[in-house]
């Protein structure tokens, strides 16, 4: 029972602190992850996210407030394939 209740505050933790994983960016409120069984279009993430700090071919790139650059690669097919993130200068 006590594991239980200590992985419990666990996760609790972990959803109030709002921490967000490399694989992931918080755009309006809302996580968008990069391995979602329906990924997110381009289009999607324009609209969710703004306009990115740097853009590319099926490359944007968004700046965290803690000074962290997101780099979201889509596919051929417009969808999200992989979020990493980068050390900000």
């Amino acid at each position: 029972m006590k594991t239980t209740s200590g992985f419990i505050a666990f996760l609790l933790l972990a959803i109030c602190t709002g921490s967000v994983t490399a694989g992931s960016i918080r755009c309006q409120g809302e996580i968008i992850l990069d391995d979602q069984m329906k990924p997110f279009t381009e289009a999607q993430v324009r609209k969710k996210c703004g306009k990115p700090v740097a853009e590319d071919f099926r490359v944007l790139t968004y700046q965290t407030e803690a000074n962290v650059s997101k780099v979201l690669r889509f596919n051929d097919a417009g969808e999200l394939e992989s979020i990493t993130e980068e050390a900000g200068q």
